[in-house]
């Protein structure tokens, strides 16, 4: 099944979101759960691999998104999970997934 880019957008969104609560339970807490620790990854997967498929129509030339990072951290959690550190999950929760909402802001509905 062929998924809009509509569509992928709403998927990165709802995963962003998903890690807004994440983030907004802290870094201790994050610590101690493998739970935590799971679902941010998934949910980092989800953006990574609907990032990688937007189309070259959908964000052109703009930098606004971070389309290559996206994809190298999800193949990274599902292919070399072994690499994959919990600091830099944890960075990206706290520090990447508000800027990408904010450049994705226009297409809330």
């Amino acid at each position: 099944m062929t998924r809009s880019d509509t569509e992928r957008v709403h998927d990165i969104l709802d995963a962003c979101d998903k890690l807004v609560e994440i983030a907004a339970l802290g870094r201790a807490e994050y610590d101690r759960s493998w739970i935590l620790q799971s679902a941010a990854e998934r949910q980092l997967e989800i953006i990574g691999e609907a990032m990688a498929n937007l189309s070259t129509d959908f964000f052109g030339d703009e930098d606004r998104l971070p389309i290559r990072q996206a994809k190298g951290l999800r193949n990274v959690i599902s292919h070399e999970y072994f690499r994959l550190h919990r600091d830099r999950v944890w960075n990206v929760v706290e520090n990447r997934i508000p800027q990408l909402l904010s450049a994705l802001a226009d297409y809330r509905e």
